[in-house]
């Protein structure tokens, strides 16, 4: 079901179960990894004096 037309029609539990599932996948973990990789690496860079 196509998330659009359920956030025109009002249905939030279905909104927030096709959401639940876009977060369980294999590939929104990998994006969370390298999000948190590149934070790290970023957060490194500010501790450091220019």
């Amino acid at each position: 079901m196509a998330v659009g037309s359920c956030t025109t029609r009002g249905d939030l539990a279905t909104v927030l179960a096709v959401l639940q599932q876009g977060l369980a996948t294999p590939e929104n973990a990998a994006f969370v990894a390298r999000s948190a990789t590149a934070l790290q690496g970023n957060l490194k860079d500010l501790s450091q004096p220019s």
